[in-house]
């Protein structure tokens, strides 16, 4: 079971329910990255993200119904 983080970006979703945001997520049997993050210059290491323009809760449902955990930060 993975935790993934959802930061978004904006404040609401705009006429068709979109919203921009960040998924972050660690992957740990993955590649390791040793060059540093644009977000705090340690390491890339195991952590991933990707960016999505999109509505995010079908995003959430598929995830918690593959058993991940979701935690949305504002």
């Amino acid at each position: 079971m993975t935790t993934f983080t959802l930061q978004y970006e904006d404040r609401k979703p705009d006429n068709r329910g979109r919203r921009r945001f960040v998924m972050f997520w660690e992957e740990p049997h993955g590649v390791f990255r040793p060059e540093p993050s644009k977000r705090d210059g340690q390491p890339v290491g195991h952590r991933r993200a990707q960016q999505f323009f999109t509505g995010p809760q079908a995003h959430v449902l598929l995830l918690e119904s593959r058993g991940h955990n979701v935690e949305v930060v504002t």
